[in-house]
Order: structure tokens, then sequence, then C-alpha cells
């Protein structure tokens, strides 16, 4: 059975303020010290630099071959839509800002793993995962390269931390998302669009849309099932379906876009 969490993550926060800013700090710390005598600019950053530049200056998404740019379709447009975006407000080849701006990506990703564990556990949960999550050198370490490793793991948790949201797991008051067709059509498109842009960043993560609407099916089959016992004034299948039909939508409709 789904429980309610009295305190939100902002609440949370305000309340032990002196805890998220130290470990925050300490985690913005520990970025910046990889992003200045560690960080990895590698052969298959310039591969996706060299798409990006194209994209930006050319029009052409493609790779310069012996002055020619060629059409390509060796990597997703996910990444090197993002450094097209940053190489336009902080000048091509700018590979500096593309870590920096990753670094916030991934202080972001902390919050969102916080909240996670806030709304499967408890505040305190919430703290010891943001902690984890600020010093873990592997997680910092992403954050000094440029590849799609800090970008894909902030869309995942996002899209997960949605999810949750949508299926009314701690959220602050006793009726769920669901009961409120508006905000959960929203919550669950945002989902699907954070899918899709994992998707649009690495191939594997159409696995992260296929284990969130997996568990929707699951869901609408155990509805089915039971009919109006525990769980049925709380999930429909009607508010399920709509559910799954969103996420894929919205995983779909970035990809076209």
């Amino acid at each position: 059975m789904i429980r309610s969490v009295p305190e939100s993550l902002r609440e949370l926060v305000q309340r032990k303020a002196r805890f998220f800013v130290g470990a925050s700090l300490a985690a913005l710390g520990l970025r910046l010290f990889l992003v200045a005598y560690f960080s990895a600019v590698v052969d298959d950053s310039r591969f996706y630099a060299d798409i990006a530049q194209n994209w930006l200056q050319h029009g052409v998404y493609g790779i310069t071959n012996s002055g020619v740019i060629t059409p390509t379709l060796a990597r997703l447009p996910g990444y090197p839509a993002f450094l097209a975006m940053v190489f336009k407000l902080f000048g091509v080849g700018n590979f500096r800002a593309v870590l920096l701006v990753q670094v916030l990506f991934d202080l972001a990703t902390c919050f969102l793993i916080a909240n996670l564990a806030r709304r499967l556990f408890s505040g305190r949960s919430a703290q010891v995962a943001f902690l984890l999550a600020a010093l873990c050198p592997f997680l910092a370490n992403y954050a000094a390269a440029a590849l799609t490793e800090t970008l894909e793991i902030f869309f995942t948790v996002l899209a997960l931390d949605l999810a949750f949201r949508g299926l009314g797991v701690g959220e602050t008051a006793s009726p769920t998302i669901f009961r409120r067709p508006l905000g959960a059509r929203l919550v669950w498109v945002l989902c699907g669009l954070s899918v899709g842009g994992a998707i649009l960043l690495r191939p594997d993560g159409g696995i992260l849309l296929a284990a969130i609407g997996g568990y929707l099916l699951w869901l609408l089959v155990h509805c089915l099932r039971t009919g109006r016992g525990e769980g049925a004034e709380r999930f429909s299948p009607r508010s399920i379906i709509w559910a799954g039909v969103l996420v894929a939508l919205g995983a779909i409709e970035i990809g076209r876009a």
C-alpha cells in the first residue's frame, strides 16, 4: 500500500538547510576539482562536437571528412544538441563550459535521487541518499567527461521521480495525483519527455520506457483482476491507460522533434 510522506523535499531542504548547503558545497567542490585536474575530452567527445558544430553552423547533422561535411547516423542527436546549445552560448569548442554545465546537471541529479529516497522511505533516507550521491566519485567523474553519461543519468532519475509522483508515491496529500486529471496528465507527459530525452542520448534509454510501461501494464492487470478492492479507488484502469499513453506519446514526440 502506498503511504503518504508528510514532508516534501523543499520542506526537508529548508528544515535541514545547513546539511544540504554543506553537502552541496562538498559535491560542487569535488566536481570542480575533477573538471580542473581530471577532465576528459576524448575522441568520442570530439566526434560529438564535430556533429554539433556542423549542425550549428551549417544546418547539417554530419561529420567532417577530408573537409567535406557528410550526413551521419553514427550518433543519437541528444548529446550533439546539448553541445550545440552550449557552443551557441559560450563559443564553439568550449568544452570547459560543457563540463561546468554538466556539473549543474549532476548536482540536480543528487537532489532528484534524494527525492526518490524521500518518496520511498523517509526524510532521513533522503539525506543519506543525497550525501552518497554528492560524494560518489564515479558519479562525479562523469561530470568531468564530455560524454553522455551525466545527462543520461539525470533524465533517467527525473523520469523515475515523475513516475513516482504520478503514482502518488510520497505525495504529501493522501489522495494521489490520479485524482487531479490535468495535473496527472502533465506529470505523465513530462515523464514521457524525460524518457525521450534519455533515449535521444543513449539507445539503452529504451529500457527505461520498457520498465515504466511494464509496471503500468502490471498495475493495469492487477487492477482489472482485483476489481474494486484495495487500490481501485486510487488507480482506475482508465487512469492507468492514460498514464501509459501519455508516457509513450511524450517519449515519441520528443524523438520526432
